[in-house]
């Protein structure tokens, strides 16, 4: 994904419909024949017409590693909401527990 800017990079809640399995039998009688609708929150790192890829760990001082990553196919997305942009939280260091 090239070198991204920790600092610019928004803040995200993505409203998806999550496909799901099951391992055991089924019961067709009460087949539940539908998606789940699932909320994720993370970092965007790439939206465009094949998906959406989240980071829900960065670490501002190196600007290509992130954690946590999950790709959701453009298809599942309903909604993308965008946070409150909040540099201040990316720049602040914590201060000791006392």
């Amino acid at each position: 994904m090239g070198n991204i800017d920790t600092t610019t990079i928004p803040l995200v809640i993505v409203y998806w419909n999550d496909a799901w399995g099951s391992d055991g039998e089924c019961d067709t009688t009460k087949l539940d024949h539908k998606p789940y609708f699932t909320k994720s929150v993370g970092w965007l790192l790439k939206s465009d017409h094949i998906g959406v890829t989240l980071a829900m760990d960065l670490f501002p001082e190196e600007p290509t590693i992130f954690k946590n990553s999950a790709f959701l196919p453009r298809g599942m997305v309903t909604e993308i909401v965008f946070l409150e942009e909040r540099k201040d939280i990316l720049r602040s260091k914590l201060s000791p527990l006392t």
